[in-house]
């Protein structure tokens, strides 16, 4: 993540880190790409994405017990995703000020193209339908789906990490997939 790294070793620096922060050094380690991601989608800053990255490490360390989460990969998840939901609430309760000079310059420096707002409409419309027909999937295609396209794993992971064949992650992804196209086109 863009030169920052995160150190699990003891603050003496000599022998091993303890149990807790080694079990937490290495789940962070095992999820850090797809959790980076998975952060940098939602807030579209590579600084806020790794600051909360590092946060949801710091909170790795300070759980209690790691050996007993039966769910690493939604444990880590379901840290990054509070941890986002209370940099939101924050952002949305901080000050913004207001300045005129700012405002003019930043205006001067736009292009005059109307077609800007627009497709950043579309793009957000767009993305909600995505998000909207994934919803409406049967729970195993949609966690096919998403390991697939948001964790970018191949089909013989994906069948390691649910406990099913290839060919049966191959036909949740087909009939999401047919799934996504089919409502798009009934709604377009």
């Amino acid at each position: 993540m863009k030169g920052r790294t995160v150190h699990t070793a003891t603050a003496s620096g000599s022998g091993p880190a303890p149990r807790p922060e080694r079990a937490a050094g290495q789940l962070f380690e095992q999820f850090r790409t797809g959790l980076y991601r998975y952060l940098l989608r939602r807030l579209r800053s590579a600084d806020n994405a790794e600051d909360l990255a590092q946060e949801v490490y710091l909170r790795l360390l300070r759980a209690a017990d790691l050996e007993q989460v039966r769910c690493p990969q939604a444990y880590v998840y379901r840290i990054a995703a509070n941890v986002l939901y209370e940099f939101r609430l924050r952002e949305r309760s901080a000050r913004v000020l207001f300045d005129s000079t700012a405002m003019s310059e930043a205006m001067q420096q736009l292009t005059d193209d109307s077609a800007q707002p627009e497709k950043a409409y579309e793009d957000s419309a767009r993305s909600d339908r995505f998000e909207r027909l994934i919803a409406q999937l049967a729970p195993m295609q949609r966690a096919v789906l998403q390991l697939a396209t948001q964790h970018q794993l191949a089909h013989a992971q994906i069948a390691e990490k649910l406990g099913i064949s290839i060919s049966t992650v191959r036909n949740h992804l087909y009939k999401a997939i047919d799934h996504c196209r089919h409502r798009c086109r009934e709604e377009s």
